[in-house]
């Protein structure tokens, strides 16, 4: 059969079977549309994945009690663990020779008020002088704090940006003061607008010298799931 009688064919069969060579196409065009469509949600996804990553510093490795924790026997084991002390960071930092930076940071949360406003449950980063560095804390006003600072407890704070537009909407906070808890603190740094990374909100956060940290939380340390130690770790490049 020559190619003009197939095609001859091929259009008596569409006009006599109308509906059923529409509901035909529809269906073609439909799974095309569906493939199509879910590729390039895969691949926005991927993208989006990869951006936000990158803003974790992944060259950084990161040591805690708790790890990904997929079942209730491994939530069991892990806290049945010691947590990590300033002396194994200590030791980490003098025997690992492969070792470019090491930073140590302690983790929970605290009620943030200036005056009227009050923010409940804000978390708190107690960290060393290099944390910035490690974990790319980018600010758009202000400092992160010293190695004197974190030495000698000192009351200052860096402060999210939520927390800026909360407590201080029409005024600079650079200089001014907060109470972190029942400790006052003056405000030196601003951390610029970071939004949402993996379903966290980056801008309501609060970062103190380490060692005040230590007396925010106190005994708490190591007794209470919500107040953890991370150790931050990057290599020699």
């Amino acid at each position: 059969m020559r190619l003009a009688e197939l095609f001859s064919v091929a259009q008596n069969a569409l006009r006599a079977h109308k509906l059923r060579s529409l509901l035909t196409i529809l269906g073609i065009v439909i799974a095309v549309w569906t493939i199509v469509s879910v590729l390039a949600v895969i691949d926005g996804m991927n993208e989006y994945v990869r951006c936000q990553v990158s803003t974790l510093a992944p060259d950084v490795l990161v040591v805690r009690r708790f790890g990904v924790i997929t079942s209730l026997e491994e939530f069991l084991e892990a806290s049945s663990r010691m947590e990590i002390s300033d002396r194994e960071v200590e030791r980490l930092t003098e025997l690992c020779q492969s070792c470019d930076e090491v930073a140590m940071s302690l983790n929970g949360t605290r009620p943030v008020h200036n005056g009227r406003r009050r923010i409940p449950d804000v978390p708190l980063v107690g960290a060393t002088a290099n944390f910035a560095t490690l974990q790319d804390v980018d600010l758009e006003a202000g400092r992160f704090f010293t190695e004197f600072e974190v030495e000698h407890a000192r009351p200052v704070a860096v402060i999210g940006s939520e927390i800026r537009e909360e407590l201080f909407p029409h005024v600079d906070p650079l200089g001014r003061t907060i109470w972190v808890g029942r400790i006052e603190h003056r405000v030196i740094g601003v951390r610029t607008k970071q939004g949402t990374v993996l379903g966290q909100n980056q801008d309501v956060v609060l970062y103190v010298p380490l060692r005040m940290a230590e007396k925010q939380f106190g005994s708490l340390r190591g007794r209470r799931l919500d107040v953890s130690v991370q150790v931050f770790v990057r290599a020699l490049g």
